[in-house]
């Protein structure tokens, strides 16, 4: 499943989503059923200023949000977190563990 589809699905009622520099012309799968019943939002942004990232921190930190990762490698296992990569078989993010 794509992961915009999985962050949207992710949202809690009255959720809101921001998109921030998808620079991909595709378009996306959106259940509209699900956004007008959960009464969600999605937001696109160019970009992002270093209070958009302190904030998101900061909502990451108090369990507010949460990442979608599928792996985590260790610093010694760098090769490994690289050819998990390239395999494509992963949804989310890859972690490197320091």
């Amino acid at each position: 499943m794509p992961t915009f589809l999985r962050s949207f699905r992710s949202l809690a009622f009255g959720g809101r989503m921001i998109v921030v520099g998808n620079i991909e012309p595709k378009n996306a799968d959106l259940p509209i059923g699900a956004m007008i019943l959960k009464g969600n939002r999605i937001e696109g942004s160019i970009s992002s200023t270093r209070y958009d990232m302190i904030s998101t921190l900061h909502l990451a930190e108090k369990g507010k949000i949460k990442h979608i990762g599928t792996a985590h490698f260790g610093l010694s296992e760098i090769e490994e977190a690289y050819s998990f990569i390239r395999s494509k078989n992963h949804t989310g993010r890859v972690f490197i563990d320091v």
